[in-house]
């Protein structure tokens, strides 16, 4: 292994960027931490934020009350890992999450800069260490590159100041590859691998099969000796779902290691056009009929959706509910899902700022405004296309710089990625995939400035 110092010009832009990272994180603080106009909705905790803040709080004081970890909290609706890392800060730091439990009113409170503080320094630190292990593969150019990719992409650097849970998400994904693209076969090290899987899959569900590409990964490095390291990743990872699979059969009977969110988005996001579209009926009546399905499934099975139990029968239901419609029209729901992935596709550089500047009630989908499209359009597609044809460049030519090993992991993560999350036709989760994409960036931003020098694109 190279042990080599990072050459100072990307020591330097590490130093710049966290610099860069913090003071945004400080103006956002200061300047959002505040209530929209209807004076209820926190400009910087809203949307998925604020049920993890909510969820938070009930942790924080169960666990203050005296009551043991596992019994804790409540129900894992969503991610299990950003719930606990807002209420140990709030139990560390000493400040309150809401100012008015009753109302679940955010409290404004300048302490709730010390997270964006450690997410930035937590990533920085991070991918110090990486670029070092990468500088093994690269030349020093194409990762200086990829480096400035990582460190001021804003698609990557603005999540760093917001309390969605994109940035902890980078840093995991970035220490696993630290560790996992120079594979050890050793029993230990790969106890460690299946434990940072297993944290990736706590801070974003997203992560829950990623361990299938690491065992092709690993039988594409180890071969016939890969049967050892396997076996112990899949130990050390089944070892944390059952970890959180038995903290909520302790709290209420149930096994169960997946947010119920799972359950609910496929309907959510998919039932209404799907069902319209196929059964060639408006949305209107298209959500009429799923409610009146639902509502007459849970009279049928005696459901109470105050109790959390009734509520994971619910979510299991709803969750085959989506699955038998894109069954029943597959057509359908091909190109529908074609259509949310390229939605998903184009990114906006600037979507933490739009986050919090427009209002969640007054301003609700702001993107689809005249105004927005006008201007905003434009430059997300803009944006989107150079990012997507330097690292088109870049993987086209990654086959003379990397191994087909290597070349598999970055491609197939970012691809994974994005696949699983794809359909919901949101932006912000496209961003995972830029975290392995970076490398292919740094490639092809290389290839494009060779040519420019010899004046020669034939």
């Amino acid at each position: 292994m190279n042990n080599a110092k990072l050459p100072k010009r990307i020591v330097k832009l590490i130093f710049i960027s966290l610099f860069v990272s913090l003071l945004l994180s400080i103006y956002i603080t200061y300047k959002y931490d505040k209530f929209e106009s209807d004076n209820v909705v926190h400009s910087m905790v809203k949307g998925d934020a604020h049920p993890i803040w909510k969820r938070a709080a009930k942790l924080k004081k169960d666990l203050l009350s005296g009551k043991d970890y596992l019994s804790s909290g409540s129900e894992l609706h969503r991610s299990y890992l950003p719930v606990r890392t807002i209420a140990f800060f709030s139990i560390i730091f000493d400040y309150k999450l809401f100012s008015d439990q009753d109302t679940e009113k955010i409290k404004i409170d300048k302490k709730k800069l010390l997270f964006l503080i450690f997410q930035s320094l937590l990533y920085f630190q991070i991918l110090f260490y990486f670029l070092k292990k990468l500088q093994n593969f690269l030349d020093a150019d194409t990762l200086f590159y990829c480096a400035l990719f990582l460190c001021l992409c804003p698609s990557i650097l603005l999540f760093h100041s917001s309390f969605h849970t994109e940035s902890i998400f980078f840093s995991l994904q970035l220490l696993f590859l630290f560790c996992i693209i120079k594979p050890n076969s050793k029993i230990l090290i790969n106890i460690l691998y299946g434990l940072i899987l297993g944290l990736m899959f706590l801070q974003k569900t997203v992560g829950l099969f990623y361990i299938f590409l690491i065992v092709i990964f690993f039988v594409f490095n180890f071969k016939q000796k890969a049967l050892k390291p396997i076996i112990f990743l899949s130990i050390s990872y089944i070892f944390v779902l059952l970890f959180v699979g038995y903290g909520n059969f302790k709290r209420i009977g149930v096994f169960y290691f997946q947010p119920t969110q799972a359950n609910n988005a496929p309907l959510w996001y998919l039932g209404e056009p799907i069902l319209s579209k196929g059964m060639d009926i408006s949305i209107k009546d298209a959500r009429l009929k799923i409610k009146n399905d639902n509502e007459t499934w849970i009279k049928k099975n005696n459901i109470d959706l105050k109790l959390e139990i009734d509520r994971l029968a619910y979510g299991k239901y709803q969750k085959k509910y989506a699955l038998d419609l894109i069954l029943n029209y597959p057509v359908v729901s091909i190109k529908h899902i074609g259509w949310k992935s390229m939605q998903t596709a184009m990114m906006s550089p600037f979507y933490v700022f739009h986050y919090y500047y427009w209002e969640q009630t007054r301003d609700n989908k702001f993107y689809l405004t005249k105004s927005y499209k006008q201007i905003w359009w434009p430059i997300n597609i803009f944006y989107s296309l150079i990012i997507y044809i330097l690292v088109l460049i870049g993987f086209i030519n990654s086959f003379k710089v990397l191994d087909l090993k290597l070349n598999f992991l970055f491609i197939s993560s970012a691809l994974y990625m994005f696949g699983m999350l794809g359909w919901v036709g949101h932006d912000r989760y496209m961003v995972p995939s830029l975290i392995y994409l970076a490398i292919y960036f740094g490639i092809g931003v290389m290839v494009c400035k060779k040519k420019i020098k010899n004046n020669n694109f034939n």
